[in-house]
């Protein structure tokens, strides 16, 4: 899923949170990467960041259908209905707290 909006092109761009950043080379110049903080969404279950944010994009994936404060396998809902809305409910909290909405969708 990518977003977009009035981020600039630099973390410092970001809402006043804690964020991990790095520049990454390419062959027209430097992309400026951000993994911002997101104390009010759940955790990944993994080795990874729910999104990063890239020369004022946002990249969102791997949202599981967990609840903020839920665990690992403590899924929303048993149905797949409740489970995709729980999913957009986090796409959307990630989004609020980057100062956007669902209306910041490009591309799912």
């Amino acid at each position: 899923m990518y977003a977009t909006g009035e981020l600039g092109r630099t973390p410092s761009a970001l809402p006043g949170r804690k964020r991990f950043w790095s520049p990454l080379r390419c062959r027209r110049g430097t992309i400026v990467k951000a993994v911002p903080d997101l104390p009010n969404h759940p955790k990944p279950l993994g080795p990874y960041s729910h999104c990063v944010v890239a020369n004022g994009l946002v990249f969102i994936s791997a949202q599981a259908p967990i609840r903020p404060g839920g665990k690992a396998g403590e899924w929303a809902a048993p149905d797949v209905a409740g489970q995709t809305r729980q999913c957009l409910t986090n796409i959307a909290s990630i989004l609020e707290e980057l100062g956007l909405t669902l209306t910041s969708v490009v591309k799912t």
